[in-house]
């Protein structure tokens, strides 16, 4: 049977091993830096993309709530156009100017809000856009 002699080497330093500790600590602690940094952005993208949408949101239902005024300035002035129809005799009335004023009268426009963005915001837990500051 043959033994194989080990070759002894020098013994390390303690210098050496705290080196290697260092090392490891350093790479360890920069790739929790890198790491917090890259979810610090992708954070900041997706509230910069939810603001974007808060607004679209915003602005379509601020062009609907326009378009509701306007309808409703028209209906009132078709009721005021209708008025003086409904005090006259009723032998005296236009039917056909009576029933397309009433037709038109008797349309309903209903607001519909945008909802999906408030949605999304309210189904995240851990997401604020704008943190409170006590």
């Amino acid at each position: 049977m043959e033994i194989h002699a080990h070759s002894h080497t020098p013994r390390k330093k303690f210098t050496h091993y705290l080196w290697e500790f260092l090392m490891l600590f350093l790479a360890v602690y920069c790739g929790f830096l890198a790491e917090n940094m890259r979810e610090h952005m992708i954070e900041n993208r997706r509230a910069r993309g939810l603001v974007v949408s808060l607004l679209n949101d915003l602005q379509h239902d601020t062009a609907q709530l326009n378009m509701l005024i306007e309808r409703r300035q028209e209906k009132k002035a078709i009721l005021d156009s209708l008025n003086p129809l409904l005090q006259m005799p009723p032998d005296a009335i236009d039917r056909n100017t009576f029933y397309r004023l009433v037709a038109r009268a008797s349309v309903y426009f209903k607001f519909s809000q945008s909802t999906g963005t408030i949605t999304q915001l309210k189904t995240q837990d851990t997401f604020v856009i704008f943190p409170t500051t006590t």
